[in-house]
């Protein structure tokens, strides 16, 4: 379950504007908590927006974001969810028949997107964002020939570019950003570094 926290976090450190304090979570399940976690770390969040399938896992994961001390709304639509945020985490799982049912067009300027969940939940139209960030493109265009990725464009970035320093981080505060992973072998390399860093070693 970390593994996609530790990229989502590692991606908005490069991507999110440090400013962001409005977080949608497109799910409600354990996925959802730990990259809930991993944002509170390293952004000054306020309200969270969270919208499942499940009413109920919905209202829970609305309560404990508010022990934490935020503003929970429970949103009546994805539309209503996604429109205004400044880190949108989608981790809808795969189940049979499953129609994409979040529009791209929704995301507003400065927005960043985590897509924990192959961003299967997301419409076609990722061709409009400023720019697309992968974990790995190797990993990503033979997950699309196997069908796994609906997503088979481009992309700007992937982490390793990033890190080394080969890509640069956001550089202007209005674009629109989505980073499309899986959370697979690359977060360990994020929460390694976001531990060695915690510790002070670097």
């Amino acid at each position: 379950s970390m593994l996609p926290a530790g990229i989502t976090a590692l991606g908005a450190r490069a991507f999110a504007r440090p400013d962001s304090h409005i977080a949608t979570f497109i799910g409600a399940g354990e996925q959802s908590r730990v990259n809930l976690d991993a944002l509170t770390k390293h952004f000054p969040l306020t309200e969270i927006r969270v919208a499942s399938r499940s009413q109920t896992n919905a209202e829970a994961f609305a309560k404990e974001a508010r022990a934490r001390g935020l503003e929970a709304l429970v949103a009546t639509s994805p539309q209503e969810a996604v429109a205004g945020a400044d880190v949108i985490v989608s981790t809808v799982p795969s189940s049979p028949g499953f129609v994409p049912f979040l529009d791209p067009a929704w995301v507003s300027p400065g927005a960043f997107v985590s897509g924990v969940d192959l961003c299967r939940s997301w419409k076609d139209g990722f061709e409009k964002f400023d720019r697309i960030v992968s974990d790995d493109r190797a990993q990503a265009t033979s997950q699309h020939a196997e069908g796994r990725l609906r997503y088979g464009g481009t992309y700007d970035t992937e982490l390793t570019e990033l890190v080394t320093g080969k890509r640069p981080k956001r550089q202007r505060a209005e674009d629109r950003i989505v980073m499309i992973h899986p959370g697979t072998i690359v977060g360990v390399l994020g929460i390694t570094a976001l531990i060695v860093e915690r510790a002070g070693l670097i």
